[in-house]
């Protein structure tokens, strides 16, 4: 919380309150003052307006290749609408990850002893 008073005092040029390191309720009258509250921040419409990076629109447009498909001209407006379509888009099914695990040998669970180790006693 301090550092964030001293961010928000920086931005504003003001110096904080005397005492606001030691007080919590000093910092957080000092923040509740200067600090934007958050539902401007959603209203200044900041957050949704984030676009696609180059890699989510490749990785979005890779699968609508793979399944044939088109992504929608609204979906690429903002990042979060290419995730959700990533989300609902990609498969489901057993064994079509990303991650290849057929070159594995088998596991060997058969060869190990089950009788308890013996242990060697200090003297």
């Amino acid at each position: 919380m301090k550092r964030f008073a001293n961010s928000i005092a920086r931005q504003k040029r003001t110096k904080p309150p005397p005492g606001y390191t030691k007080s919590g309720s000093i910092c957080r009258a000092f923040l509740d003052q200067h600090a934007p509250q958050k539902a401007e921040v959603a209203t200044s419409g900041e957050l949704g307006s984030k676009l696609a990076s180059p890699a989510q629109m490749l990785f979005a447009e890779k699968i609508a290749r793979e399944r044939g498909i088109v992504i929608p001209d609204e979906t690429k407006a903002s990042s979060a609408a290419v995730s959700a379509w990533i989300a609902s888009n990609l498969s489901t099914d057993r064994g079509k990850g990303r991650r290849k695990t057929d070159n594995k040998p088998p596991r060997l669970t058969a060869l190990r002893s089950t009788a308890p180790k013996k242990r060697l006693r200090a003297t």
